[in-house]
């Protein structure tokens, strides 16, 4: 499928030309076709779903309190190490985490950076 061809790693990307803006007053498109424009736009979109946000404490507290008590991990090993590694050295390259670490950036940290989340993970069970 051609589409589909798009999303695969060593073919050609799609390459946009222009994009399309929906005008507020009266539900028309405005079609975008310079650099700038084009990115000012997407940058708008997109800018509210990928900044960040600080977590709420208070709705923390609230999860853990009342549906903490349900969560049956007891049967569930703990992560190890080596998981932790494996996974990082099997992971695409990702945006940045919740950490604001890249999944392959945690990868070139080794074992020893995959020993520390262990510990950590530990800490927190």
């Amino acid at each position: 499928d051609r589409l589909a061809m798009l999303w695969r790693p060593r073919r050609p990307r799609l390459a946009l030309s222009a994009v399309c803006r929906a005008l507020p007053a009266n539900a028309c498109y405005e079609t975008l076709a310079t650099p700038v424009a084009v990115v000012d736009a997407l940058r708008a979109h997109w800018q509210p779903i990928f900044t960040a946000t600080a977590p709420d404490p208070s709705a923390a507290s609230e999860l853990l309190t009342d549906d903490g008590a349900n969560w049956r991990f007891r049967r569930v090993p703990p992560i190890s190490a080596e998981d932790l590694y494996r996974y990082f050295r099997e992971a695409r390259c990702t945006a940045p985490g919740p950490d604001g670490i890249p999944s392959k950036l945690w990868a070139l940290g080794g074992l020893g950076a995959a020993r520390s989340l262990e510990y950590l993970a530990d800490y927190l069970a």
